[in-house]
């Protein structure tokens, strides 16, 4: 047993540890994803007529656009832009963070606009374009030749497989200060043993969406795929024993109860993906796990932010942070929706709804780099204010 963990673990203790109260904690940082998924287990299980309407594709073959369903699209506006405009926030708040985080802040970001760039550039039109744009979109995307189709789904493959990376290390990040916060370090050993629920369901992620992209017509995913698939509940399985015995190797190890905001990251993982492999069909599911992410990721952003004001003046009332929720839900409505909605309703010209389309991309691959850089472990300034409102004793 290592010593200076033994000690680090017995030592450190906060006054009412919590990011915002135990119970507000369990729900956002996937207890209420859980129990909202159980509830839509047992829906779905009596009522399968009603399920068959959010099938993924049209009648036609299609995939149905979110638009269509309205509390889709508001879960999405409400939650999952603001989300990512929140870490843009805390990034770019002053300059020493543009100096010292410059690979995320600078180098990264001009890489990305640079092959948006280029690749608007090298975009050629459908040769017929009297249709309308969104259709010459589909057009040059489904074409399967050229620099910009290769491009975007080159990006669009890292955006979502680079997605459950995402989801998953925020996962740990959180279970990790859960653990801090009542006095729990874990050892080297355990926490391998815990991180390996979380590298599981990465490459479920992985495998789940190139089962269900395109790139099943291909030889090689043809045929590896559908066996890895076989594989997943296996792998999980394991890795969700391994866990366990990982958290109760520090339970015996510290002779501290796990607190269960530790764990609620870790098991919402696991069932994500089971309610996304047994429910794939249905569209809704994917906004489901997106809210359940963002709610994660706004409760501790959101933290940030209220400590940052509280250090500032200790007596800060809460109207700036609601002012600065809905400031930030009417910039993912300006930034997210509008411009797209004008470029189709207008019919403008093809590059620029490829070019709004691809920034949309570019935004999501660039949120997983300040992420990490936000969160890392190793950044002792942003894990102070994250903790700056408890009090050690």
């Amino acid at each position: 047993m290592n010593d200076d963990i033994k000690t680090v673990s017995t030592s450190v203790t906060y006054n009412k540890p919590a990011i915002w109260h135990p119970v507000i904690d369990f729900l956002l940082v996937g207890g209420g994803s859980v129990l909202g998924g159980i509830a839509l287990i047992i829906w779905f299980t009596a009522n399968q007529d009603w399920v068959n309407q959010f099938d993924r594709f049209s009648d036609e073959g299609e995939f149905k656009d979110m638009g269509q369903f309205w509390l889709f699209w508001i879960l999405t506006l409400l939650v999952t832009f603001p989300h990512i405009l929140a870490s843009y926030r805390i990034l770019y708040r002053s300059k020493a963070n543009v100096k010292k985080y410059r690979w995320s802040t600078i180098y990264a970001p001009c890489i990305l606009l640079g092959l948006c760039i280029v690749t608007l550039l090298a975009l050629v039109p459908p040769d017929d374009t009297s249709q309308d744009v969104r259709a010459q979109y589909q057009t040059v995307v489904n074409s399967n030749s050229g620099l910009a189709t290769y491009v975007i789904a080159g990006l669009s493959i890292v955006n979502v497989v680079v997605l459950g990376w995402h989801y998953n290390l925020q996962g740990w990040r959180m279970t990790a200060a859960f653990a801090v916060m009542h006095g729990i370090q874990f050892s080297s050993r355990e926490q391998r043993m815990i991180q390996s629920g979380f590298v599981a369901m990465v490459f479920t992620h992985a495998v789940l969406f190139l089962a269900w992209s395109p790139l099943i017509r291909m030889g090689f995913f043809s045929t590896w795929i559908p066996i890895m698939t076989l594989g997943l509940p296996i792998l999980g399985g394991i890795a969700f024993i391994l866990g366990g015995l990982g958290f109760y190797a520090a339970h015996q190890r510290t002779g501290k109860r796990i607190p269960i905001n530790a764990i609620t990251p870790w098991c919402a993982s696991f069932f994500w993906y089971y309610l996304v492999t047994q429910y794939h069909y249905v569209f809704g599911i994917a906004v489901v796990v997106q809210v359940a992410h963002a709610l994660q990721y706004l409760s501790f952003s959101n933290r940030i932010e209220r400590n940052l004001q509280l250090a500032s003046n200790s007596r800060a009332g809460v109207l700036k942070p609601v002012l600065l929720m809905l400031f930030l839900i009417v910039c993912s409505y300006l930034v997210f929706i509008v411009p797209s909605v004008l470029i189709v309703t207008n019919n403008w010209p093809l590059q620029l709804l490829f070019g709004f389309n691809l920034l949309v991309i570019v935004v999501n691959i660039h949120h997983y780099f300040a992420d990490c850089e936000l969160w890392n472990p190793l950044n002792r300034e942003m894990r102070q204010t994250l903790f700056s409102h408890l009090k050690e004793h």
